[in-house]
């Protein structure tokens, strides 16, 4: 069981990593308008 339990904590970390990129990425898609922003300009 010690193996189910690894791969359920490497699981919860990708999803805990996976939310703080998305927080990130929607700071910088979004515009002070709320309209996607080209991250290159």
């Amino acid at each position: 069981k010690t193996d189910d339990t690894n791969g359920w904590n490497c699981g919860a970390c990708e999803i805990l990593y996976l939310g703080q990129w998305i927080e990130e990425n929607s700071q910088k898609v979004k515009g002070g308008d709320g309209q996607s922003v080209d991250p290159d300009r």
